[in-house]
């Protein structure tokens, strides 16, 4: 091989790297089960800084939380997830379930706020708005693989390769 086509090849491997590194960062930061399932299922992952937002129960307002849906069809919760929900008073928090109850049909989950305080008032699966599968840490690169994520997941889902 001559060295410049060596050149070459080397360039384009750094070229595909390069592109690749985000989704890469992205499978790290959220993991892989979620970054493969958000391609099939765009709608049911949603991400969202905390300060945005105004959510009580927030340690940290400028991390990203990346939200799987309750519309996800194998949603579910156990002890140890955290949740958003709203309260009942217009107001959206997000907390720790420290243990889960059922009446009957009716499942209810009661939560601990930041600082591992049992909250009063248990949460019904009317309330939940999903479950936070991955806390990011606002830097630049992490909000960069991020944001290409969910940009990527909205444009280039496999229906959509697929479809035409």
């Amino acid at each position: 091989m001559t060295k410049g086509r060596i050149k070459n090849i080397l360039k384009i491997c750094v070229f595909i790297l390069l592109v690749n590194l985000p989704f890469l960062s992205a499978t790290q930061i959220i993991g892989m089960n979620v970054f493969l399932d958000s391609f099939e299922s765009p709608e049911k992952y949603v991400y969202f800084q905390a300060d945005e937002q105004h959510i009580e129960g927030i340690k940290n307002d400028n991390d990203y939380y990346v939200l799987q849906r309750t519309s996800h069809p194998e949603f579910t919760l156990n002890e140890g997830d955290t949740i958003l929900y709203s309260n009942g008073n217009d107001i959206v928090a997000c907390n720790k379930i420290y243990s889960i109850s059922c009446i009957g049909t009716f499942k209810k989950y009661h939560v601990t706020n930041v600082d591992d305080s049992l909250i009063d008032y248990p949460v019904y699966d009317y309330q939940i708005i999903g479950k936070v599968v991955s806390i990011v840490d606002n830097n630049l690169w992490n909000v960069i693989s991020i944001k290409l994520w969910d940009v990527s997941i909205h444009n280039l889902n496999v229906h959509a390769l697929f479809a035409s």
